[in-house]
């Protein structure tokens, strides 16, 4: 039976659309949710992005706050947006593990994040083919057919 794209949850919908939206050089903003040219925040974008794409309930957000815990110890996404994140480089990688990581993991079955977090570093990311030291998910036969948009 061949993939229809109806099993994508909720979340995989937000965190691809927010890749789609940060895959411009001028889509992102800081210190407020929009910017007066279009741009956006990482939580602007989220709110945009599920209001266009999955307007019921989600939980996009753990997985946007597990993947900046990933090198950051507070997963505050607000905090990282405005003053952790150095570039646009770095943003879109922390977007796209976050959606690597809702193709691989249930929202409340998310490994914990590492004890010692390395400095970040740009391209130091996991993309989802290095994902292979995390346990997968038990349920994973729609989402190994997910293509990934940043792939």
């Amino acid at each position: 039976m061949p993939f229809d794209g109806s099993t994508y949850s909720p979340e995989q919908q937000v965190l691809c659309g927010m890749v789609e939206w940060f895959a411009r050089d001028d889509a992102w903003f800081r210190g407020d949710y929009l910017g007066p040219d279009g741009s956006a925040c990482l939580l602007g974008a989220m709110r945009y992005v599920q209001w266009m794409r999955s307007p019921g309930k989600h939980r996009a957000k753990r997985y946007l706050r597990r993947a900046i815990q990933q090198h950051y110890r507070s997963g505050r996404i607000d905090h990282f947006n405005d003053w952790r994140c150095s570039d646009i480089g770095e943003l879109r990688e922390v977007v796209q593990f976050a959606y690597a990581l809702a193709c691989a993991y249930p929202p409340d079955g998310l490994p914990k994040p590492p004890s010692k977090r390395e400095r970040w570093t740009p391209g130091g990311m996991p993309d989802a083919a290095s994902l292979g030291h995390l346990v997968p998910r038990a349920d994973m036969t729609a989402a190994q057919q997910l293509p990934l948009p940043f792939a």
